[in-house]
């Protein structure tokens, strides 16, 4: 599942145009209307699939993690909250921190990321507390969550009255309203809207259970598009759905899909997905900053001109789907070969 929402990871990134928040940015669509070029099919068709991607795969990256964790808890693993989150920052800050520096800022530093602001070095640094539109707001995050959900576990744990659903519930509504209140000076990721989604890797199975036949299979799936197309559509209210329907369901839906591909694919199969998966954290990490790197040499070399016709956006779209998953492959690959006793990747 985790190579599954990588390579959507991948292609959700590799769409976006125009990036604005209040530490900087990239900004290909006002180049465009300056230039007077609309943009093309193709892309329109490209903002549909990322908006269809965004609809459910954050939830369900949060899932997976959630799933693995409340696993090594009924082992017996954390015993306590300081041996968590020293591991997980080992595993999620560390390499936050590594990317941030020596991939993200330099990179886009030469994109022209930070060219306009009148303290771009401090903006940079900041930027990591107030990560909005940068994708490594995933992992501090994620850090958070695994806190939060430790806190919740323990108390739920000592006081067997409260439902374990209340609490994630709750945040996940408190986190929605902050989202809405904050904009783009959301705080760290925003944690405390993802501590349900958390959540659902330790309630998978019984959310996956109604799913018996491809009746029930299909009727779901309907319920999805259902919940996707009015989220669009309606005049008000839309965003609520897109925050708890649309990726409830669509987090069902790819457990299910997973299980059903695991249990038609050969042994040798689910080793190469094993092997691929050794390479998933490392492309999370160091693809997405080449599509700055690609997007400033279309705009300043190339010229945004080939982004009004079919085949050139074609083209730079692959470019950005290939190049940026290559680089990340090549990183992985040195930081493999160099062996070192931390984690970064």
């Amino acid at each position: 599942m985790r190579v599954i929402l990588v390579v959507l990871v991948v292609i959700g990134h590799g769409i976006f145009y125009t990036i604005d928040t209040n530490f900087g940015g990239i900004y290909i669509y006002e180049a465009m209307n300056d230039a007077g070029i609309k943009d093309t099919a193709f892309h329109e068709l490209l903002l549909y699939v990322s908006s269809f991607i965004y609809s459910f795969h954050m939830p369900a990256f949060f899932s997976v993690s959630g799933m693995l964790f409340f696993r090594q808890i009924e082992k017996g693993r954390y015993r306590s909250l300081k041996s968590l989150a020293v591991i997980k920052f080992k595993r999620l800050i560390v390499p936050l921190i590594f990317t941030w520096m020596i991939v993200n800022i330099p990179i886009k530093w030469i994109s022209g990321y930070y060219k306009d602001l009148e303290h771009p070095f401090f903006s940079a640094l900041f930027q990591v507390l107030v990560p909005y539109d940068v994708y490594l707001w995933y992992l501090e995050s994620l850090f958070l969550v695994f806190i939060l959900a430790y806190i919740i576990e323990g108390f739920c744990r000592k006081h067997q009255k409260v439902g374990e659903f209340i609490f994630p519930a709750a945040l996940l509504i408190c986190g929605i309203i902050v989202q809405k209140v904050l904009g783009k000076m959301l705080i760290l990721g925003n944690p405390i809207k993802y501590v349900f989604w958390f959540y659902m890797g330790k309630w998978i199975d019984q959310c996956r259970f109604p799913i018996k036949s491809r009746f029930q299979r299909l009727i779901n799936i309907a319920a999805f598009f259902a919940a996707y197309v009015i989220s669009l559509n309606i005049p008000h209210g839309g965003w609520i759905i897109r925050e708890t329907i649309t990726p409830f369901i669509g987090t069902i839906l790819l457990w299910d899909l997973c299980a059903n591909i695991l249990s038609m694919i050969s042994q040798q199969s689910k080793d190469s997905l094993n092997n691929a998966a050794s390479y998933a954290f490392g492309i999370y990490l160091y693809a997405d900053p080449i599509n700055y790197l690609i997007l400033w040499g279309v705009n300043e070399i190339i010229g945004v001109c080939i982004l009004g016709s079919e085949l050139g956006a074609i083209a730079v779209f692959l470019s950005r789907i290939l190049l940026s998953t290559a680089f990340a492959f090549w990183v992985v690959w040195i930081l493999k070969k160099i062996n070192l006793k931390i984690c970064l990747y």
